[in-house]
């Protein structure tokens, strides 16, 4: 069993060439596409593009090298089981009432391959990653506060977090405001382009909906629009009779997400005894 706090002290002593190896990071150094001791291994040319494609994230907002996180992937990482792994963690160390944890998974992909993921069950698949998360949580990891284990998953919320736009279905041409004219043949029928948007918007809405019962079933927190705010996806729904709607996971695109770190949603997080050890300001 692999006590999380006891890792991150002994880590503060210790001096890291690279930031981002540490147990106590930020939102930034967990978003980024190339490690940074990859990156520093790169030549001139392809360290220039592997700098662009680590800002899409902390180009939307500053904030994210201000907001405290446990890197996942690194916890997971000092266990050496081969398990894959989530990329970060919001541990509430004193949970109270409806508040929860969020394990998330930061991407800089487009909708397409997002899409891809959320449907793979596969090793590379997003819900391998989950799973592989969740049972390192209920078997093999202890944070020393309030919640472990089994408790611990069942008040965690799982989010995604990706470069992409959710306003804007996968394959699908960006359309000028106003109502959308679909042509016709002569019987009447609509024609093939309009019914291969069909056809993508409806198999989108079936991956969100089997992958939301993928994570039901690793008994992972649903959570209210109103405990959780911010345009996800997908849409808040009721699971149950007379149940309130929620969201059994929810998918953020980077600009949304930035609103929601520059409102100030993370900003009075309940880290407890990992207050002091984190890295912030990186960038």
């Amino acid at each position: 069993m692999l006590n999380v706090l006891n890792e991150v002290i002994l880590e503060h002593e210790y001096f890291f060439q690279y930031e981002d190896e540490r147990i106590a990071s930020n939102v930034y150094l967990t978003s980024l596409s190339c490690a940074l001791r990859k990156l520093a291994s790169l030549e001139e040319n392809g360290k220039r593009q592997a700098l662009e494609k680590n800002q899409w994230l902390v180009k939307e907002t500053d904030k994210a090298q201000e907001i405290p996180v446990l890197a996942f992937d690194r916890i997971a990482g000092k266990l050496s089981n081969g398990k894959r792994s989530c990329d970060m963690f919001f541990y509430n160390f004193q949970q109270e009432a409806e508040e929860l944890h969020y394990l998330a998974e930061l991407k800089n992909i487009d909708k397409k391959e997002l899409l891809s993921m959320l449907a793979d069950l596969g090793q590379d698949g997003m819900f391998n990653k989950v799973s592989d998360s969740v049972q390192l949580i209920k078997k093999e990891l202890e944070f020393g506060g309030s919640q472990e284990h089994e408790e611990l998953v069942c008040h965690t919320h799982f989010f995604v977090v990706y470069a992409g736009k959710n306003n804007v279905p996968a394959q699908r041409p960006i359309e000028m405001p106003g109502r959308r004219n679909v042509s016709r043949d002569k019987q009447g029928k609509q024609n093939r382009a309009g019914r291969m948007v069909t056809n993508s918007e409806k198999r989108e809405r079936e991956i969100y909906d089997r992958f939301g019962e993928w994570i039901l079933k690793l008994g992972l927190k649903a959570c209210r629009e109103d405990l959780f705010p911010g345009k996800a996806l997908p849409r808040a729904r009721k699971i149950g009779q007379g149940s309130s709607k929620v969201r059994l996971y929810s998918i953020f695109s980077a600009h949304d997400f930035a609103e929601i770190l520059d409102h100030g949603f993370f900003d009075m997080w309940k880290w407890g005894k990992y207050e002091d050890y984190f890295v912030i300001n990186t960038l």
